[in-house]
């Protein structure tokens, strides 16, 4: 089931140095600490998983505290974030607290099941609200072509869910060819992660899918931009970067069954 929380980060020592995001790489470190404190056995499940089913984004508060916003799409991992608030831990070397809130929680079937309602799409708008990079070929990939967006989350998908979403969702390749990109606004920034540093774009990309003619792509499309929100798009999304907001289905000209 996906889940989105809030998490707030405040220095357990406040006569130090306020609080930093000088890397998602200690962010990454203080997550994965975290849920090992609570429940090793799923911790070393997920550090080892391919597709982590889990995806964040900090941005720092005028108080000097970090704000993180989080998705997952882990029943397990959110019954640890439930139980996280007033933890303690390190980011980096610096000893902090954590509290955690749930914001949502939806039930993918309920994604699905809104999903199968759509008929037609004629566009839809994703948000890139973190810098956002992909490999393609072995090198890294910084434009959001339809095709490695949504095979991106695609993979995501039939990994973490497995069989039912495999047998019912089809595949972007099926139809990636019937949309394109009709417009968008992007410019790049570099994170730095100490031994090395990635570039990724952030702000929107408008994709005209017109001549998708089959409902079930269109639905399948549609789950997929859903999904996106939750699974983070790209790669290093448990590092801070792919984090996405889709607006199809929210004013953007998608068609449902009555």
């Amino acid at each position: 089931m996906p889940h989105k929380y809030n998490i707030e980060i405040k220095t357990a020592t406040p006569r130090r140095a306020p609080l930093q995001i000088e890397s998602g790489t200690h962010l990454h470190g203080l997550i994965f600490s975290l849920l090992a404190s609570f429940e090793p056995a799923l911790a070393d499940r997920m550090h080892i998983a391919q597709e982590k089913p889990f995806s964040f984004w900090p941005s720092m508060k005028a108080d000097g505290s970090i704000s993180v916003t989080l998705a997952t799409l882990s029943n397990e991992m959110a019954t640890v974030l439930d139980k996280m608030s007033g933890s303690q831990g390190l980011l980096g070397r610096q000893p902090v607290v954590v509290s955690a809130q749930k914001v949502i929680s939806v039930p993918v079937m309920k994604l699905w099941s809104e999903a199968e309602k759509t008929i037609r799409i004629d566009q839809l708008r994703i948000n890139f609200l973190s810098p956002t990079s992909f490999r393609r070929a072995g090198k890294q990939w910084l434009f959001p072509d339809p095709d490695i967006v949504f095979q991106n989350v695609y993979l995501k998908a039939v990994e973490i869910f497995g069989d039912f979403f495999r047998n019912n969702l089809t595949p972007p390749s099926e139809y990636v060819s019937q949309f394109m990109v009709s417009r968008y606004e992007l410019a790049t920034s570099q994170l730095d992660y100490g031994r090395y540093k990635i570039i990724g774009f952030s702000g929107y990309c408008v994709y005209d899918c017109r001549r998708i003619k089959l409902a079930y792509n269109c639905q399948s499309l549609s789950f997929l931009s859903a999904l996106a929100e939750f699974t983070g798009i790209g790669y290093k999304t448990t590092m801070g970067m792919g984090q996405a907001e889709c607006l199809s289905g929210k004013g953007w000209r998608t068609h449902a069954k009555e």
